[in-house]
């Protein structure tokens, strides 16, 4: 049996590892049935992870690719619809007075660019509508501009379809019940159903809308608010930012199982990269990824692919970690890649229903992966395996033909 490690403080970074056979077992985990389908992990492609990538070398660039693209086999990539806080400015697409995309041009294309190669499957929010279309407050869209701006919208998804990406699922507002001092835009329940009836009827077969994009507290309750019976709606997205309510997924899909489920955004605050300490954000990404799937999450989405090592650029000075960052004109692999990576690879797979107490555990067809977060080694058994594993330490199996 394959099994690979991850013990950041023994700078053990997935390397192949024997087995710690034990004769006592301290927790027992058990599975059970298929729980849900993981279809895989990605990340949002900000202008600050594009003016990050333009400052590496080649030789870094094709580094970076390949560590997301080809290691963690990313599947999806998020974006922004004109800017957000991770931009170096605030634009919108009618700054030349007639749809534009130009910004776009320098802050997303390049490194979109160099992601056509791969066969990525794209998502897209905006942060906030144009000025011109909000009331003066600069706070709501105008009712009556509801038309206008669900063509603005459109007008978005075909210049991209056009330069060759097709946008699967759109957002009519990331976190909409939110006024933050970057972009933003409230949308209360009712307006979120009006303005989704018009922008429905204006979309293809090609793109369909994620609801929400906020955090989990009371979702189950949002949705109920905000749902209505519309053939365009495929997903709820969700955030991280205000815990981890694993409870509110399982409420949620019992009651929509039909709509997708899907982790839009998460990352962890900034602080000066340090490998020993951002183990403890490693662990937090780890225990919400895998509780998320646990509790019937289809897609997990990272917030940007790659930031500075002082979390920018911002213009509104939001700093926050990635897992991948850039130091001078190198790519550093955080802590918080290498428990990806774990993770990555039950992506494509069944996810089982597994019962366990101090651990937290994904089992998938090919794999198991074992989280340990607690300040003790732990001795355990799962299926035919009798193993102990570390404190702080993240193990992955691959089952046994």
């Amino acid at each position: 049996m394959k099994k690979f490690i991850t013990d950041i403080k023994n700078e053990i970074l997935f390397d192949e590892a024997l087995l710690i056979k034990t004769d006592v077992v301290s927790e027992t985990i058990e599975i059970s049935n298929v729980k849900s389908k993981f279809e895989g992990m990605g990340a949002a492609l900000t202008q600050a992870s594009n003016i990050n990538y333009n400052i590496l070398s080649l030789e870094q660039e094709e580094l970076f690719l390949k560590a997301y693209f080809e290691d963690l086999k990313y599947k999806f990539i998020r974006l922004p619809i004109g800017s957000c806080d991770f931009s170096p400015i605030s634009y919108d697409y009618l700054n030349h007075k007639k749809f534009d995309i130009g910004e776009d041009k320098l802050y997303i294309q390049p490194l979109l660019k160099d992601l056509m190669k791969y066969n990525l499957t794209y998502m897209a929010s905006p942060w906030t509508p144009p000025n011109k279309y909000k009331n003066i407050f600069n706070i709501k869209l105008k009712k009556n501009k509801y038309e206008d701006y669900a063509n603005y919208l459109v007008n978005y998804l075909n210049y991209y379809k056009d330069f060759g990406i097709n946008i699967k699922y759109i957002s009519i507002q990331n976190e909409p019940y939110a006024l933050q001092k970057w972009e933003s835009c409230l949308f209360n329940s009712e307006e979120q159903k009006e303005f989704i009836n018009v922008l429905s009827s204006k979309l293809d077969d090609n793109t369909s809308i994620m609801l929400h994009d906020h955090n989990k507290k009371n979702l189950c309750n949002y949705i109920d608010n905000t749902y209505i019976n519309n053939d365009k709606i495929s997903a709820i997205a969700f955030h991280w930012y205000d815990g981890s309510h694993f409870e509110e997924l399982a409420k949620v899909h019992e009651k929509y199982p039909n709509l997708k489920l899907i982790e839009s955004e998460m990352c962890c605050g900034y602080s000066p990269y340090n490998q020993i300490k951002w183990i403890k954000d490693a662990e937090l990404y780890a225990n919400e990824i895998i509780g998320n799937l646990n509790n019937y999450m289809n897609i997990y989405m990272d917030w940007n692919l790659l930031l500075d090592e002082y979390g920018g650029p911002n213009h509104k000075k939001n700093y926050v970690k990635s897992p991948i960052i850039r130091v001078e004109d190198q790519i550093v692999k955080t802590p918080i890649y290498y428990y990806l990576k774990h993770i990555s690879l039950h992506q494509n797979s069944n996810i089982y229903e597994v019962k366990s107490n101090k651990l937290k555990v994904l089992v998938s067809d090919k794999y198991i992966t074992i989280l340990n977060d607690t300040k003790e080694d732990i001795s355990f058994s799962i299926l035919n395996i009798r193993d102990t594993i570390k404190k702080h330490t993240i193990i992955t199996y691959k089952k046994e033909a």
